[in-house]
């Protein structure tokens, strides 16, 4: 028969529930304290973790021709999150087919470096229900092929500066079902990018 222990918000009630709680798991046959039940339950568990969204060096749709060397009119097409070289991005809710990719840049990036159009190490992914795609661009290293199915918490790539960029950071661009670019922050898909979500 399984009990349950309510301890209080104070201290002795914390206390209180841990000693009943070691009862029960002895009457059950532990031998130990609740702490090593507990270090023994989660060994070799990868707990979750949150990581907020980057800042923002560069919006979407912001107009800046000194930098945006290769979008027509100079307009950002996407938004530019800054983020260590390597940090790990991650496939966003749902599942995405890899329609392109692209890896052959090597060198650091710089403002006016044409590899890929700009680019440089990317990946395009289409959403397989929706149609919406994401865009990752300045990569320092992709793990995925063009035409693979890929689902939710996937490592996609590694953020990076490659392409015409002037520091680290991933570009991201946005495609409504429509094709109609967007700001990628507006979107449930952003956090998940950084933040491995359960498959």
């Amino acid at each position: 028969m399984n009990k349950i222990i309510k301890g209080t918000t104070t201290a002795r009630g914390k206390n209180l529930a841990i000693s009943q709680g070691e009862r029960v798991l002895q009457e059950g046959g532990f031998r130990g304290s609740l702490q090593d039940f507990y270090t023994q339950a989660t060994k070799g568990v990868k707990l979750p973790t949150t990581m907020a969204l980057p800042r923002i060096t560069q919006p979407f749709g912001v107009k800046n021709p000194k930098v945006e060397k290769f979008s027509r009119g100079g307009i950002n097409r996407g938004v530019d999150l800054a983020t260590k070289t390597g940090t790990p991005l991650y496939v966003p809710e749902g599942s995405w087919k890899v329609a392109n990719v692209f890896s052959g840049a090597k060198k650091r990036g710089y403002i006016g470096n044409r590899e890929n159009g700009g680019y440089g190490n990317s990946v395009l992914l289409v959403n397989t229900q929706t149609g919406e795609k994401l865009r990752m661009s300045h990569l320092s290293q992709v793990g995925v092929k063009s035409g693979q199915v890929i689902s939710s918490g996937q490592l996609v790539a590694k953020s990076g500066w490659t392409g015409n960029s002037s520091g680290p950071h991933l570009d991201l661009e946005y495609y409504k079902s429509n094709g109609k670019l967007a700001d990628a922050t507006r979107t449930k898909y952003v956090k998940d990018i950084f933040n491995q979500v359960a498959t």
